[in-house]
């Protein structure tokens, strides 16, 4: 699922690079139900002038009672790693 995308008013809206942008809930909110681990990926230019394939660690989300706040908190997070690459 990808979560560098516009989500318009669907999204939630995150701290990025200093500035407001709105960020899809669906990968946290898949995990949140499911259990399942999110593992980010990227492909990314590298210095020959070609590219990289990129598969980073298990995210370790965290999950209460508090649907939002887990959304939140951990969407967060996500956001951080993609920053971290670009």
């Amino acid at each position: 699922m990808l979560i560098d995308r516009y989500e318009g008013e669907k999204g939630i809206e995150m701290d990025f690079f200093g500035k407001p942008a709105r960020f899809p809930i669906g990968p946290v909110h898949l995990a949140r139900m499911t259990g399942a681990v999110i593992v980010p990926a990227f492909v990314v230019a590298n210095k020959s002038g070609g590219y990289e394939a990129i598969v980073d660690s298990i995210v370790d989300l965290q999950f209460s009672n508090d649907r939002e706040k887990d959304i939140r908190v951990n969407t967060e997070k996500l956001v951080s790693i993609l920053e971290k690459y670009i």
